[in-house]
C-alpha cells in the first residue's frame, strides 16, 4: 500500500510539472530588468528643459498665446514623449498628497482674491499658474526617469547648467568692475537684467553649492576621478558667482551649508573649520566682510541702527502680522503688495519672507500645510542618503545628501526673501527632487521599479513557484522520499 501511494504521488507531481511547463510557454514575457534606459529623443528633450528653465531670459519665452509660454510647451512635449513610450504610471511619487494639498491651498488663495478683490484677473491667473506649474517639474522627472543611469546623467546635466549660471554672474561682476559693494552693480546671472534679482540669484547659487560639494565628497564615479575635479571646479565657480551677487543672506546660507556638510566627514574637519572660522579675515574677501558689516550702521548722532534694507523687511513683516489679525482666512493670492500700505507697510514692496507672505495671503493654516511639504522634502533627501549608505550606493549618497542640504538652503533662503515662487530659481530644484524620489524607489523597491517599465495594462509575469518546507494544511512533517532506484520500506 505504501509503495502504491508513493507511486501515485509521484505521477501527480510529474503531471503538475508538465502543466507548469505548458503554462510557462504561454506566459507573458518576463519583466524587463530594472534600469531600462529612456529613448534618446526623450532624454534630449529633458536636457533642453534643464538648460532652458534658469536661462529663460536668454531665449524666446512668448508664443503669442495668453497664459502659454515656451517652457509650458517643452514640458508638454516631454510628457507626451513619455506617454508614447507606453510605460505604466501606476507607481505614484512620494509626497504626492502633500503636493496636491499645497495646490489646494494655492487654489483657495486664488479664489479668495477673486471673491474679494478681483482687480486684474489675467495677472492673478498668471501668478496662480506659475505657483502650480513649476512644482509639477518634480512629477515630470519622477515619471520619466526609470533608471539610475539616467538619473546620473540628468543630475550631472543640472549641475553643469547651475555652474554655467555661476559663470554668467562672474562675467557680469567683472564687467561691472567693482571690488566694493554698489547697490546697482550686483550680479544677477540669468535670473534678471538688473540688481533687483541679485538676492534670488544668491539663493540659487547657495542651493546648488550643496550637491556639487556632495559630489566632490562622495565621489560616486570611481572610474572617473576627473568628475570629482570637475565638481571642485564647479564649487569654485558657484562660490565666485555668489560673491558677485553681494547677497548677505546667500553668504550666510552657503557658509552654514558647507560647514554642516564638512562636519559630517569627521573630527579633523571640525578642527580645520574652527581654525578657518577664527581666521576668516585671512581668506574671506574684504569686500564681502564689509558688505556683511553694513547690516549695522551708526548715524550722525552715534546711534547704532540697521541698514534700510533690513529695517524695510521688519516693516513689511509687521504689516503682514496686522493683515493676519484682520483677515485670518487670508487676503488672497497676489494681494500683499497692493494692501501692505493699508497695514503700515511699504506700498508695492514684497514681504521679503516667503513664509510670512504665504501666511498673509493663504492663512496660517495654509502656511502649516506648506511647511509640511517643505520639511517632507528635507526628509526625502535624508531617506535617500540613509538607504544609500546601507546599500553602499555612492551616487545615492551624493544625491540624497546633496538634496538634503540643498533643501536646507532653500528653507533658509526663503526667510529673508521670497524665491519659492520664482520658477527660474526653483525649477531645477524641483527637478532634483523628482530625481531623488525616483532614486529612492529604485533602491527601496527594485521589483516595483522594474514593473513600472512594463507597458500600461500589460499583465504581470507569473511569479516563480515557491517550494514550501511544510504542507499548506496541518502541521505534519513531510514524508521522506526514497533515494533514486530504491523503494520505500514498508510500514
Amino acid at each position: 500500500g505504501s509503495r502504491d501511494g508513493w507511486l501515485a504521488r509521484r505521477e501527480t507531481a510529474d503531471e503538475s510539472a508538465a502543466v507548469s511547463v505548458a503554462l510557462a510557454a504561454d506566459a507573458p514575457p518576463a519583466r524587463p530588468a530594472e534600469g531600462a534606459a529612456m529613448p534618446l529623443p526623450l532624454k534630449l528633450l529633458l536636457f533642453a528643459l534643464i538648460l532652458y528653465t534658469p536661462n529663460q531670459i536668454h531665449f524666446p519665452t512668448s508664443l503669442g498665446l495668453p497664459g502659454v509660454n515656451v517652457l509650458n510647451m517643452i514640458c508638454l512635449v516631454v510628457w507626451l514623449g513619455h506617454l508614447r513610450t507606453g510605460r505604466s504610471n501606476a507607481i505614484k511619487p512620494t509626497l504626492r498628497p502633500l503636493f496636491f494639498s499645497l495646490f489646494g491651498v494655492i487654489s483657495y488663495a486664488f479664489l479668495i482674491t477673486q471673491l474679494t478683490m478681483a482687480d486684474d484677473f489675467l495677472e492673478d491667473l498668471m501668478v496662480y499658474k506659475t505657483a502650480i506649474f513649476y512644482p509639477l517639474i518634480y512629477f515630470i522627472f519622477f515619471y520619466v526617469v526609470r533608471s539610475e543611469a539616467d538619473a546620473r546623467s540628468l543630475t550631472y546635466a543640472i549641475l553643469a547648467v547651475a555652474v554655467l549660471a555661476g559663470y554668467e554672474a562672474i562675467r557680469e561682476g567683472l564687467d561691472y568692475g567693482n571690488t566694493t559693494f554698489e547697490p546697482m552693480k550686483r550680479a544677477s546671472g540669468p535670473f534678471g537684467e538688473d540688481a533687483k534679482t541679485a538676492n534670488r540669484a544668491g539663493v540659487f547659487y547657495a542651493m546648488f553649492l550643496a550637491p556639487l560639494l556632495a559630489l566632490a565628497l562622495y565621489r560616486p564615479e570611481a572610474r572617473k576621478p576627473w568628475l570629482r575635479w570637475l565638481a571642485i571646479g564647479g564649487i569654485v565657480v558657484i562660490a565666485a558667482g555668489l560673491f558677485f551677487t553681494w547677497s548677505r543672506q546667500a553668504y550666510l546660507i552657503a557658509g552654514v551649508v558647507a560647514a554642516l556638510m564638512m562636519i559630517r566627514r569627521g573630527p579633523a574637519v571640525i578642527v580645520v573649520l574652527l581654525i578657518g572660522l577664527l581666521n576668516y579675515d585671512l581668506w574671506v574677501p574684504t569686500a564681502a566682510v564689509e558688505r556683511v558689516a553694513e547690516t549695522e550702521q551708526v548715524d550722525e548722532r552715534g546711534v547704532e541702527k540697521f541698514d534700510e534694507s533690513t529695517e524695510s523687511r521688519w516693516t513689511q513683516w509687521s504689516a503682514a502680522g496686522r493683515m493676519i489679525q484682520d483677515k485670518p482666512w487670508g487676503i488672497g493670492l497676489n494681494r500683499f503688495r497692493d494692501l501692505s500700505s493699508s497695514y503700515g507697510g511699504i506700498k508695492q514692496l514684497d514681504a521679503h519672507n516667503h513664509y510670512v507672505l504665504f501666511a498673509a495671503e493663504a492663512s496660517p493654516i495654509g502656511l502649516g500645510i506648506h511647511l509640511l511639504l517643505v520639511f517632507a522634502l528635507l526628509l526625502l533627501g535624508r531617506r535617500v542618503d540613509r538607504l544609500a549608505k546601507r546599500q553602499g550606493n555612492l551616487f545615492g549618497r551624493a544625491l540624497g545628501s546633496g538634496f538634503t542640504f540643498m533643501t536646507l538652503a532653500m528653507i533658509l533662503g526663503n526667510i529673508y526673501g521670497s524665491p519659492f515662487a520664482s520658477g527660474e530659481v526653483m525649477g531645477l530644484y524641483w527637478a532634483m527632487g523628482g530625481l531623488c524620489a525616483r532614486q529612492l524607489l529604485l533602491m527601496a523597491e527594485p521589483a516595483a521599479a522594474a514593473a513600472a517599465d512594463l507597458p500600461a495594462g500589460a499583465p504581470a509575469a507569473a511569479a516563480p513557484p515557491v517550494r514550501r518546507a511544510w504542507p499548506e494544511r496541518g502541521w505534519r512533517r513531510p514524508e521522506r522520499r526514497p533515494a533514486p532506484g530504491r523503494l520505500p520500506s514498508p510500514g
